[in-house]
């Protein structure tokens, strides 16, 4: 008996615990494929909410764009929750990536050299364009390729 006069747990609620958290890893190891829409929707907003930034200062109606431009970052979050919460999981960085070590790190630098070219022609606000429409696009790639290995792996 400890201090408050309760009885430590036994054997059974030991053994009911261990069960439990075996369930909770064995779901977390398990993939959980996005649905069909996740992928084209992760892109679309990102595409269209950092581009937005880059069109709003030379639009008349800037206050609007900048509007659906934060509206459309808190829709990208919105999305990336919702299904994160709906599979009961959160995923984590994958321990083994497919493909080469110098494909993943330089893969996430296309949008920026991509903006970067255009930011000489076109100033800071094609950048945040091309900047938008690159890092949207391989958003849309990769959520997708994610998205079928997922399913690969579920089958």
């Amino acid at each position: 008996m400890n201090h408050t006069d309760t009885t430590q747990p036994g054997p059974d609620d030991a053994a009911a615990a261990l069960r439990g958290a075996e369930a909770a890893r064995n779901a977390a190891e398990r993939p959980h494929p996005a649905p069909v829409w996740y992928p084209p929707a992760l892109g679309l907003l990102c595409a269209a909410g950092v581009s937005g930034l880059g069109i709003a200062p030379s639009h008349d109606a800037k206050g609007l764009i900048l509007a659906g431009s934060a509206l459309c970052a808190l829709a990208f979050v919105s999305v990336i929750w919702i299904v994160q919460r709906r599979s009961g999981v959160a995923p984590w960085f994958p321990q083994q990536a497919d493909g080469p070590a110098w494909r993943r790190w330089l893969t996430p630098l296309l949008p920026f050299v991509a903006a970067t070219i255009v930011l000489f022609p076109y100033g800071a606000q094609g950048w945040l364009v091309a900047f938008g429409i690159t890092n949207g696009l391989l958003i849309w790639v990769s959520s997708a390729q994610r998205r079928s290995r997922n399913l690969a792996a579920a089958a």
